[in-house]
């Protein structure tokens, strides 16, 4: 099976021998789903599926070989670059390959290429080194065996350890490999070591933290048997030794270290049941066992799949009988679960899934419903556009007065510029909340941040409330950030009224005090305080503590009392004019004279 004709055959049958209750499976994921999303970046120069992506240290991605859209072997490269969001054309390979070939980044910064079935259907045995600096790949020393379907992994002494796949020569079946060889960058040559314990091909293999090489599962394609089997390989030594086994036979699986140093191997297919494996299991080097863990909700071949920065393990996309999937699952090493993550945006399988430095993921290319795909997305944990705070509280106010403004920084995440369409107050009060001040233009490049000063100035007493909301080309808008303030009046009165007891024309009643109170952030200036209104004669101001200003917080009295003209019922009112824009204050007078 080394064709590309004979790999999509594969694909079908692995997709089609899976029985129809796995169609439950393509149901929504929602239960326990975990934050995380999906976002559109620049596309890819060539469509390619099955492409191999290699991080670089300078944070580039480099993409490498896989199979174009009229079936051919590929020989182009390109590079990703993560703060503008677009791919560009580096050098091209010397050979052009697919097929599970191998590109393992090396001490020095250089990238080794090796493996994969080249256009004429043959194991390709040379492999080429691409140097970043100068943007081309050259030729290094040959494998001993040209093979596919094999791992490549960089050991702890820089070294790399190729093992087992298969060789074919003119698109013929695979001939099983039980070999493994070293490359040393030092003298760019590799040399045979010892050989694995049982052959395989559509395994993986994972570097330990003491040194070693775990290697596990894999198709036996002389039987047509997945392997459960795993071996150990010691680069002291140079020997493998068995340990486990799994507890499942399983190839084309996805294989992680974790934090805490043990192995998750999970999903998969076996040949044997003839069966997409949603099961996982845990490897512990201290042990040499494996043991169960959480199983994904949905099994999956031709996966995506990459270890976070926090340790959380995606694998997205794939396939099995339904077709494509564009479903991603979370795998937290502290509940040992999988759960719903963000779907891909479009449906791949065969594409590469690369940690970015900044935490997100880059999934690009891969097969898609029409073919080889150029597209490619990222993922994030978080969302790709991101506003800090997501509430602003103002303290309370007077009513007249505007705050001091609080910040919101927006941060894209994402892969591309953003559109900044526009930012305004929405809701019950929006009048009341403005912006003062944006660093914001129309375009917020990728990993950028902007600000929008916010101020508060409300238009009448009590609690105010309204929504920031910011339109923009970012998958997750519009999004919202939440406004809250009280407004007081700048001066208070207390009481708001006054009524006197009935008095005896001509005679003074009993005084009455009303208290006046600055709750402006200013001096507060008073004009006059005097009776006004119908029978304002029948009102004094007896005296008052007031002057010609009110200092911040302060408060002052004013003393009336009633003297009426005039028997029955009178009104008038106290006016108090200053410097507010509530002015004037006032407060109801009335009494009655008999």
């Amino acid at each position: 099976m080394t064709s590309r004709s004979s790999k999509q055959v594969l694909r079908n049958i692995l997709y089609c021998f899976v029985f129809a209750s796995f169609v439950l499976l393509l149901a929504p994921l929602t239960a326990n789903a975990q934050p995380g999303i999906f976002n559109v970046t620049g596309s890819m120069i060539t469509p390619r599926a099955g492409p191999i992506a290699t991080l670089l240290a300078n944070g580039k991605v480099l993409v490498t070989g896989g199979v174009a859209t009229d079936g051919s072997a590929l020989a182009s490269a390109e590079l990703y670059d993560p703060t503008t969001g677009t791919f560009s054309a580096t050098g091209t390979m010397i050979t052009g390959r697919y097929d599970f070939f191998a590109a393992t980044l090396l001490a020095n910064g250089k990238v080794l290429i090796t493996g994969g079935v080249d256009n004429s259907g043959n194991a390709v045995a040379s492999a080429e080194l691409y140097d970043p600096t100068a943007g081309t790949f050259s030729a290094t020393g040959a494998m001993t065996t040209g093979r596919y379907q094999f791992t490549a992994t960089l050991l702890s002494n820089g070294q790399v350890l190729v093992a087992a796949g298969c060789y074919t020569s003119g698109g013929n079946p695979c001939q099983l490999l039980g070999s493994a060889e070293i490359y040393d960058p030092a003298a760019g040559t590799f040399t045979a070591t010892g050989s694995l314990i049982a052959s395989r091909a559509d395994h993986t293999a994972t570097l330990l933290p003491n040194g070693q090489v775990l290697i596990a599962g894999g198709a036996d394609f002389n039987t047509y048997l997945s392997l459960s089997s795993a071996e150990l390989f010691d680069p002291t030594s140079g020997t493998f030794s068995a340990t486990g086994p799994m507890i499942s036979g399983r190839a084309l699986h996805s294989a992680a270290l974790l934090p805490n140093g043990q192995v998750l191997v999970a999903t998969g297919y076996n040949y044997s049941s003839r069966s997409i494996l949603a099961s996982a299991e845990l490897f512990s080097p201290s042990s040499g066992a494996f043991s169960a863990t959480g199983s994904m909700t949905t099994g999956r071949v031709y996966q995506s799949a990459a270890l976070l920065a926090g340790g959380e393990f995606v694998i997205a996309g794939g396939g099995n009988n339904a077709g494509l999937i564009g479903s991603a699952e979370l795998y937290n090493p502290a509940t040992a679960s999988f759960s719903a993550t963000g779907s891909l945006i479009t449906a791949r399988d065969s594409n590469p899934l690369t940690l970015l430095p900044s935490g997100q993921l880059l999934a690009m290319g891969g097969n898609g419903e029409t073919g080889a795909l150029a597209s490619a997305e990222l993922y994030s944990l978080t969302p790709p556009l991101t506003f800090s705070p997501t509430k602003l509280s103002f303290s309370k106010l007077a009513l007249g007065g505007t705050s001091s403004s609080k910040k919101i920084t927006i941060t894209n995440k994402t892969g591309l510029a953003v559109n900044l369409a526009s930012w305004v107050s929405t809701g019950t009060n929006a009048a009341d909340f403005t912006v003062a001040a944006s660093t914001c233009g129309g375009v917020l490049n990728v990993g950028a941040s902007c600000s929008i000063n916010v101020a508060f100035a409300p238009q009448q007493a009590g609690a105010r409330s309204a929504s920031f909301n910011i339109t923009d080309s970012a998958s997750n808008s519009p999004q919202s950030v939440a406004l809250t303030g009280t407004a007081i009046l700048p001066v208070s009165v207390s009481p708001t009224s006054l009524k006197f007891a009935n008095t005896k024309v001509g005679t003074t009643s009993a005084a009455k005090i009303v208290t006046i109170t600055n709750s402006l952030p200013a001096t507060l200036s008073i004009s006059s305080i005097a009776p006004a209104g119908t029978n304002a004669g029948d009102f004094a101001v007896q005296t008052t503590t007031c002057g010609a200003t009110l200092a911040v917080g302060s408060k002052c009295s004013v003393v009336v009392a009633f003297t009426p003209t005039a028997t029955g019922s009178r009104v008038a009112t106290l006016s108090i004019s200053d410097g507010a824009v509530t002015s004037p204050q006032t407060v109801a007078l009335s009494g009655t004279g008999k």
